[in-house]
């Protein structure tokens, strides 16, 4: 009988997840996408300033890299930076469609509550809005009409 491994999930909120995502880009420091899940598990802990330091470092590496954008304004989102995270967040949307949700979360968390909830509508009745951003969405009561 084969054993299972555990799964590790993604976002951890430890420091031990931030010491194996430093191991990640060590081992592959040309990877936009570690660079920007590491500036990720520090947007989860807190430490904006150096989330968006690792962001930014993704985006060099990849310009318009979604995972860079999506954690650079999340982190400026978090810090009351909202007109650097919409505009970046904007940028996400425009460039890449699956990201609109992010869009719609950095408008809830500034208050346009009437922008987010025409951008959840716009995403469709067919697509689930789940997970962090749909908690998000659900918590600030912007349920997408139908």
């Amino acid at each position: 009988m084969r054993r299972r491994r555990k799964r590790t999930p993604l976002w951890l909120t430890s420091p031990e997840a931030i010491v194996e995502m430093k191991r990640g880009v060590a081992l592959d420091p040309l990877s936009p996408l570690y660079t920007a899940w590491l500036g990720g598990q520090y947007w989860m802990v807190g430490q904006n300033e150096e989330a968006i330091a690792q962001a930014r470092k993704s985006l060099e590496l990849e310009p318009d890299f979604p995972v860079g954008l999506y954690v650079l304004g999340g982190a400026h989102a978090d810090m009351g930076r909202y007109a650097e995270a919409i505009a970046t967040h904007e940028k996400t949307a425009a460039k890449y469609p699956t990201y609109r949700w992010t869009l719609a979360r950095t408008y809830a968390l500034a208050g346009w509550t009437d922008e987010a909830r025409k951008i959840l509508a716009r995403i469709g009745r067919g697509h689930r809005v789940t997970g962090f951003s749909g908690s998000l969405a659900y918590s600030r009561g912007l349920r997408r009409p139908g």
